[in-house]
């Protein structure tokens, strides 16, 4: 699939409500991806799409503006984020500083939504 431009990721992501399993699979097909699909196999394919723009954790949270300091040289806006990876509620981010080149890992809790009791 060919790199999409950031409104339309934008609008995929608004798109993507998908009720999904215990196993967080998801119940319908949708954009190509077939039922019991790993949300997180999706939430992956937005990270990488939307990598220039904050990733997916700035689709996931877009009222929050991200400013990290890199814990080597105290760098806050030359942050490159790569992927995410979930369970259990927390999150992380791979971050790589633009400045120094250090890579350290970001985590963050989260909460999950059981979309047939939302």
């Amino acid at each position: 699939m060919k790199k999409l431009g950031k409104e339309a990721i934008e609008t995929l992501w608004s798109e993507f409500d998908v009720p999904v399993n215990d196993l967080e699979e998801i119940l319908e097909s949708w954009c190509g991806w077939p039922v019991f699909t790993d949300r997180e196999e999706i939430w992956r394919w937005f990270d990488e799409q939307y990598a220039q723009w904050g990733g997916v954790h700035a689709l996931m949270f877009p009222d929050k503006q991200r400013f990290d300091t890199c814990p080597r040289c105290g760098e806050q806006e030359d942050v490159e984020y790569g992927h995410v990876y979930a369970e259990g509620g927390w999150a992380w981010h791979r971050a790589t500083c633009l400045e120094c080149g250090f890579t350290y890992q970001l985590e963050y809790e989260f909460k999950c939504v059981n979309w047939e009791e939302a």
